[in-house]
């Protein structure tokens, strides 16, 4: 996978869980209208989706993490690569030397 692609895959999943915690924000504000109206099931409800809404955040900073550290990875790798190029030894005769196509 190239990088804009793992990139953009990352993106996705951050935006993804977004919209799940946004849904779950709306979801504490139903229960808490209900929970304060006396409702026994709202009051657990909330506190199950305040739970999962938590748990939805965390897992959003702990893919922001991963992203930087691959991003920070993939740029130390990138400056170790002579030149930009990529060494290619593939199929190498019998006589032991290579040819430098760049």
């Amino acid at each position: 996978m190239g990088n804009k692609a793992f990139d953009d895959l990352i993106k996705a999943c951050i935006g993804t869980i977004n919209n799940t915690v946004s849904v779950l924000e709306k979801h504490v504000v139903s229960y808490m209208n209900r929970a304060q109206a006396g409702k026994q099931q709202a009051a657990v409800n909330l506190t199950t989706t305040q739970a999962d809404m938590r748990k939805e955040k965390e897992m959003i900073e702990e893919l922001k993490k991963f992203f930087a550290t691959m991003k920070k990875e993939s740029t130390t790798a990138s400056l170790a690569m002579p030149s930009g190029h990529p060494l290619i030894t593939g199929l190498v005769p019998s006589y032991d030397y290579t040819l430098d196509v760049c």
